[in-house]
């Protein structure tokens, strides 16, 4: 809760990420430029997000809108462009890759305390910082895992791991984040996510850059509606 609650209190924001997908080898396969708008829920609502692709010209027009719901399952809606059509993101679908990245439907949702139960595991050094080690499980069954492990610093309640297991016990993917600054006021974000997957070795990184607050952001540049109008 003093994670999220850290986290919390942004009120709007926008940035700009680059998403590189990598094969097993490390090379690079694909490179996408995408715009990042999010609003912050107020009361029971929980956050709103809208992934816009600027290049290349394959995903050009693509946009991934987010409803989340602290306390169901979240809405999601994607833009394909040469189709002009909205599809609906579905519970079986949110287990699916996320345009043939290592990120799932689900990955790029916001995450609440009361979607999980929690098991406190051990303090750990990692990477020359110590962290808190918790293990949490979805109250409701996710289509990408049984539970996961996850690291918040002990400083600052930042996460900077979580790996995601199956019901034996054995991690399928790692996300790490790092290169974390502060943008005015206590808002710290990591400049870059990266996604592994531990069965094929490819992975996928999405490096933020020019993040920008109150922004005047409004419910409607939020609907479904807002998804066909996005440039």
């Amino acid at each position: 809760r003093e994670a999220e609650r850290r986290a919390s209190g942004f009120g709007d924001q926008s940035a700009s990420l680059t998403m590189v997908l990598f094969d097993a080898e490390g090379k690079v396969v694909a490179e996408r430029s995408v715009r990042s708008l999010t609003l912050e829920g107020t009361g029971d609502e929980g956050d709103k997000g809208l992934l816009v692709f600027d290049s290349p010209g394959d995903v050009r027009g693509t946009a991934f809108l987010t409803h989340a719901e602290p306390r169901g399952e979240d809405k999601q809606w994607l833009y394909l462009p040469a189709l002009k059509r909205v599809k609906r993101i579905g519970g079986g679908d949110r287990g699916a890759s996320f345009l043939g990245s290592e990120f799932t439907y689900e990955d790029l949702s916001p995450r609440y305390v009361e979607e999980y139960t929690y098991r406190y595991l051990r303090t750990e050094e990692l990477d020359g910082r110590t962290c808190f080690v918790l293990e949490r499980t979805p109250v409701e069954p996710s289509p990408v895992y049984d539970h996961q492990i996850v690291w918040l610093d002990e400083e600052l309640y930042r996460p900077r791991r979580i790996d995601s297991l199956d019901a034996t016990g054995t991690a399928h993917k790692r996300l790490t984040f790092s290169d974390y600054a502060e943008h005015g006021d206590g808002r710290w974000r990591a400049a870059v996510w990266r996604m592994v997957n531990l069965d094929d070795g490819r992975s996928t990184e999405l490096r933020w850059s020019d993040f920008r607050f109150d922004n005047g952001f409004t419910e409607a540049d939020f609907s479904r509606n807002a998804l066909s109008r996005t440039r």
